[in-house]
């Protein structure tokens, strides 16, 4: 019953996800290996909760009874009887272990953060570059070396999310800046427009904590891999080329002064070392040593999410 964090990531995607979370809390496979076998139980009305009821896994594990019953809704056979994302994540089981993360609660205090606004604008004012490098980052940031700044970024965002579906309105920004006294600037519209990097009209997790989280995250390591997801042919440098291809939707012009907002020298490409510069030096807000100033946002080009990021490997 410590699982809580892994059971609500993978409560807001597909149904499929939920043999997922079963798999997680029971330690065993939902179903068998074999599709045809997967599919003629899947058929079967009774067999998920059947499987549930008799699962010795569970058994040993000494499950709950409010973890059961949230299983229990989950993997009803009927869609319509099945339990909805928002129902699932208001659930009691949730609601008892939210502050739990593999079994460990949370030992320090977790405050509205009352700088979210700053943090957005300082997003939004930072090279195109510098967010796609903090997009990445958002995804990669381990929680083995960023623990505490990746919950209490989580706990703000889970604060502000108060229907549970995995997003952020603008809706519901105002809301808790309102709720905790924190005065609503009058273009928080066109801050909350150029973070959705996604132009979903909602702020994912990934691009809330590509806002809020601190530039000292960004340490020699996850420089490292952030610099090797932005490398697509793998040969060392960060070319215009690689970024089209991790970006299809960027034109060559617009790849080229990407490239050039960090390439001090005009090479025409980054090294590691010039990467690295750039991104701890230029504090989310532009060049190296440039300072912050509390002026509206002007335009702004939005970087889109990585369509898939990986790790290298070799």
């Amino acid at each position: 019953t410590t699982l809580a964090a892994t059971t609500t990531t993978t409560l807001v995607a597909t149904t499929a996800a939920t043999t997922t979370t079963t798999t997680t809390i029971a330690g065993m496979l939902l179903l068998p290996s074999d599709d045809t076998k997967k599919k003629k139980l899947i058929s079967a009305p009774g067999f998920a909760q059947q499987r549930l009821e008799k699962c010795k896994a569970l058994q040993i594990r000494g499950l709950s009874d409010i973890a059961r019953n949230l299983l229990q809704h989950m993997l009803m056979f009927e869609p319509s009887a099945r339990i909805t994302a928002p129902q699932a994540l208001s659930h009691q089981f949730i609601h008892a272990h939210c502050d739990q993360t593999l079994g460990k609660s949370l030992t320090f205090e977790c405050d509205f953060d009352r700088e979210v606004v700053r943090k957005m604008r300082r997003f939004a004012r930072a090279p195109r570059l510098m967010k796609v490098s903090l997009l990445v980052m958002a995804h990669l940031a381990s929680p083995e070396d960023h623990e505490q700044d990746l919950l209490r970024a989580q706990y703000a965002f889970r604060t502000m999310d108060v229907n549970g579906d995995g997003e952020i309105t603008l809706a519901e920004l105002q809301a808790a800046l309102e709720a905790n006294h924190v005065a609503v600037p009058p273009d928080l519209g066109e801050l909350f427009r150029i973070c959705d990097s996604s132009s979903s009209g909602q702020l994912s997790l990934s691009e809330f904590l590509a806002c809020v989280l601190p530039g000292n995250l960004l340490d020699e390591g996850l420089c490292s891999a952030v610099f090797n997801v932005l490398d697509r042919d793998y040969n060392g440098i960060i070319s215009a080329e690689d970024l089209q291809l991790a970006h299809p939707s960027y034109n060559s012009s617009v790849c080229e002064e990407m490239v050039a907002e960090a390439d001090l020298h005009q090479k025409g490409y980054l090294n590691f070392e010039d990467f690295r510069l750039f991104v701890r030096g230029a504090d989310h807000s532009g060049k190296a040593g440039s300072t912050e100033r509390d002026a509206t946002v002007g335009p702004s080009q939005e970087p889109q999410e990585p369509p898939q990021v990986k790790r290298r490997t070799s």
